[in-house]
């Protein structure tokens, strides 16, 4: 089952390739030795429809997620707040659930149990 994942992306600028200033969705593949986890980057979906000159803050972005994987969730929830991270996954039914990074980590375990 596939679910939708949405973020605002607050003060929107048109550099590609720049993940510092942007929300973004990974999948969690398993382990890494450098940053914890292997992900891979989802690339957004972009809604440029509300911005003024495709610079504000109603570009809205969504990712799609399928269910039985972990994802981690990173994105800014106003112009003046700190980043939030959020730990995801999709139910059988297709609804965006949070998990915790504890549920990952159990998860990340079994694999890297599995495969050695």
């Amino acid at each position: 089952m596939k679910a939708a994942f949405t973020a605002r992306w607050w003060g929107w600028t048109p550099h590609p390739g720049t993940r510092a200033d942007r929300p973004w969705v990974a999948e969690i593949t398993g382990a890494d030795p450098t940053y914890r986890y292997a992900r891979q980057f989802l690339t957004p979906n972009v809604d440029h429809r509300g911005a003024r000159d495709g610079v504000s803050s109603d570009v809205h972005c969504w990712w799609t997620l399928t269910s039985g994987r972990y994802y981690q969730a990173r994105y800014l929830t106003g112009r003046r707040s700190g980043w939030t991270t959020r730990w995801l996954t999709v139910t059988p039914d297709g609804d965006v659930h949070d998990t915790t990074e504890q549920e990952v980590n159990r998860w990340v375990s079994r694999c890297s149990a599995s495969t050695s």
